[in-house]
């Protein structure tokens, strides 16, 4: 795998052994392992100015900052800072546990397996996949707390792999606790205050409620206990009857390789066949329930899937969150791509990277949902195989691009507009340059501005 801003090299096949640090004379040779911390840091501060985490000075902006006391990764962390300044934490920790890992959908739209594009049509999104994904995420929740329907089910007949939706839930309470512990957020203890007190029934109520509250956070810590005794027992059961695994002796009495320790019956079968059969199938269905239930709390997950449904401004908004959080994680599509048949050889070109497709599982792969030529793609990841794949994509107007961009030059009529020198955007409409040039300044500004006062 590699990213578009994460360039990929190669090791010279003659100096392997001296990045390890050994002279000629086999001595270490200190000299060479500082050169390679210089161009580690060098690189390093190159993609932190690049991220607007560093200025020219190499003195920490107020969005640096804010990235340094969050222990993510730093696409991750801009999104969780920017979608702060406008309220859509939320939303945010479940888009960027979505980003963080694999695409949760397991069979491509239309396949035999997933029953049809019908069966996902309900969240469905033509913004993109982690668009889709939050709306799949929300809707696996109901269907997990509803307990109406079996979720493993509903999974295989939408065509979704339930694990990945379990480690979004978990990276998404993560998420959540890294925007209280950096102050990005609070949980709202004190939301009933109203600065001047109120009379005294109002205190003695709101007192009632926090002793309440108290109370209830007490029983909720002992059944977590409880759950998490009762997940290392479960745990510990199962790998009991896996059987221990030892080293069974070779023709000449070494070590000949690896074999588990069953005992056998009176008919000779071993214990552990026997287990694969007798123990029920639901043995793991609750070991994967209890452990969900341990490290993420369903409901209060629900609530915030619930409360992040967003609407259409606040999906544009979200956009040019993603355009600056992902940036240049960015491909534009080619300009032959209306005349390819299949969608499978849609062409599209990242810095550095030509030809690059989209994943076979992308919602974006649908004709209705297809990028229109005045978009580009923002991709979470990028996949090289056969083929360079770009996973995990949104779409977003090309001139938002103007949001993040470290280098932008133009015409004297604004007509022509060169990002970063290797994306151009023509503007057909007389005078609209000038106005995207002025409203992206205005907004780059106000966003510096709302980073200086948190």
């Amino acid at each position: 795998m590699r990213s578009a801003d994460v360039p990929v090299a190669r090791a010279p096949e003659s100096g392997c052994d001296g990045i390890g640090g050994v002279g000629p004379a086999g001595r270490f040779n200190p000299l060479i392992l500082v050169l390679a911390i210089s161009r580690l840091t060098s690189c390093f501060v190159q993609l932190s100015q690049e991220h607007g985490a560093l200025t020219a000075t190499e003195t920490l902006t107020p969005l640096g900052a804010l990235l340094a006391s969050l222990p993510v990764d730093v696409n991750a962390g801009k999104l969780l800072v920017l979608a702060s300044l406008f309220g859509l934490t939320g939303p945010a920790t479940s888009l960027a546990a979505a980003l963080a890992v694999k695409s949760p959908f397991s069979q491509k739209p239309g396949s035999a397996a997933s029953q049809g594009r019908e069966a996902r049509f309900d969240f469905e999104s033509p913004h993109g996949d982690p668009f889709t994904a939050l709306a799949a995420f929300a809707r696996w929740l109901d269907v997990r707390d509803g307990r109406g329907e079996n979720s493993r089910k509903w999974c295989r007949r939408v065509g979704l792999e339930e694990q990945r939706l379990v480690e979004m839930a978990k990276l998404q309470r993560q998420f959540n606790d890294a925007c209280a512990g950096s102050g990005l957020t609070s949980y709202g203890d004190d939301d009933d205050d109203d600065g001047n007190g109120g009379n005294g029934g109002e205190r003695r109520g709101r007192d009632t409620q926090r002793g309440k509250n108290k109370n209830n956070n007490k029983n909720h810590h002992s059944v977590l206990r409880h759950k998490q005794r009762l997940l290392r027992d479960m745990q510990r059961k199962r790998e009991r009857e896996r059987g221990r695994k030892v080293l069974a002796p070779d023709g000449e009495g070494g070590a000949g390789g690896s074999d588990v320790e069953d005992s056998e019956d009176e008919n000779g079968d071993t214990n552990r066949n026997n287990m694969k059969t007798d123990r029920p199938t639901s043995f793991e269905d609750d070991l994967r329930a209890l452990d969900l239930a341990v490290h993420v709390d369903l409901h209060a997950a629900r609530r915030a899937a619930r409360g992040g449904s967003l609407g259409r401004g606040e999906t544009s908004l979200m956009k040019a969150v993603l355009v600056q959080a992902l940036y240049p994680r960015v491909a534009a599509p080619d300009s032959n791509n209306s005349s390819r048949e299949r969608e499978s050889d849609w062409r599209f070109h990242a810095r550095g990277v030509r030809d690059a497709v989209l994943h076979p599982t992308s919602t974006l792969n649908a004709p209705d949902h297809a990028p229109a030529p005045t978009e580009v793609i923002l991709f979470g990841e990028m996949l090289e195989t056969h083929r360079v794949f770009l996973c995990n994509c949104a779409r977003a107007p090309a001139h938002a691009l103007l949001l993040s961009a470290t280098n932008v030059e133009c015409d004297a009529d604004a007509e022509r507009i060169l990002i970063d020198r290797w994306l151009m955007l023509r503007v057909r409409t007389a005078g609209g340059g000038e106005s995207l040039l002025v409203a992206a300044s205005r907004l780059r500004l106000a966003t510096k501005a709302l980073l200086r006062d948190r």
